[in-house]
C-alpha cells in the first residue's frame, strides 16, 4: 500500500509540473530571416514601456472606398494594377508571383482583397482566406510587392514592421527592409500582440499570454 501511496505521489508531482510548464508564457520564437543584421529580444517592464509611449507619426491614409481607390490606381498605374480573369499578379522580392482575387467560395480556396490604406507611394491591400489573413504592400515606384502580417507600420520611408495572429495560435513579427530587400520574421506561439510603438528602430509591444493570461513587455532591438 505505502509502494502504491509512493507511486501516485510521483504521478500528481509529475502532472503539476507538466501543467506548469502548460501554462508558461514562452517569450522565445523561432526565426525565418534572409538578413544578415543581428537582433535581440528584451523583456522590458510596463513602467518601461509606458515611459516612452507614444503615436506613430508615420500614419496610413485609410481608404473610404476600395471599389473607387482600386478604380482611380487602375487608371494612374495600368501596368501594375491590370487585372485579368479577374485577378492580379504581383511580384515580390525573390521574383515571386503573388495572386490577388476574390473568390468567394465556401470552401478552402475562398479568398477577398480590399484596397485598404496608402503611405506614400505604398499601397495597403488587405486580403482574407478561409483561415488567415495577410496584408500586401505593394510600392508603386517599384511595382514590387511584399507579403506582411497585418497592418504595416512605417518606421521610415523604407523600413517597415507588421504583426498579426496566424492559423497555428499565435503572432508572426516581420520586419522588412525595403532599402536593402531583407526581412526577419518572429514566429511567437501562444502569444498575442495587444500594441505597439517604435524608438527610432527598437520596437516595443504589449504582449497577451494565452494560457497563463498575463501581460507582458517586449522590445526588439536591432544591433
Amino acid at each position: 500500500m505505502k509502494i502504491l501511496y509512493l507511486f501516485l505521489a510521483v504521478l500528481i508531482i509529475s502532472f503539476s509540473s507538466q501543467a506548469q510548464e502548460e501554462i508558461s508564457c514562452d517569450l522565445l520564437p523561432s526565426v525565418t530571416t534572409n538578413s544578415p543584421s543581428k537582433f535581440y529580444l528584451n523583456e522590458i517592464t510596463a513602467e518601461t514601456f509606458n515611459s516612452k509611449k507614444r503615436v506613430n507619426t508615420n500614419a496610413l491614409v485609410l481608404f473610404s472606398n476600395s471599389d473607387s481607390i482600386e478604380n482611380i490606381l487602375q487608371h494612374k498605374h495600368p501596368k501594375l494594377f491590370k487585372k485579368k480573369n479577374g485577378k492580379y499578379l504581383f511580384k515580390n522580392i525573390d521574383n515571386q508571383v503573388i495572386t490577388v482575387r476574390n473568390n468567394l467560395v465556401e470552401d478552402k480556396t475562398y479568398s477577398k482583397y480590399a484596397f485598404k490604406a496608402q503611405f506614400k507611394n505604398y499601397i495597403v491591400v488587405f486580403q482574407e482566406y478561409y483561415e488567415g489573413a495577410m496584408s500586401l504592400l505593394i510600392d508603386t515606384n517599384t511595382n514590387k510587392a511584399y507579403s506582411l502580417p497585418d497592418k504595416p507600420y512605417f518606421i521610415t520611408d523604407k523600413l517597415v514592421y507588421s504583426y498579426g495572429l496566424y492559423s497555428g495560435g499565435g503572432t508572426m513579427l516581420t520586419i522588412l527592409d525595403i532599402g536593402k530587400n531583407e526581412y526577419i520574421s518572429f514566429d511567437f506561439d501562444n502569444i498575442i500582440f495587444e500594441s505597439t510603438y517604435n524608438i527610432s528602430i527598437n520596437l516595443r509591444f504589449k504582449i497577451k499570454c494565452m494560457y497563463s493570461d498575463e501581460t507582458k513587455y517586449l522590445e526588439v532591438c536591432r544591433y
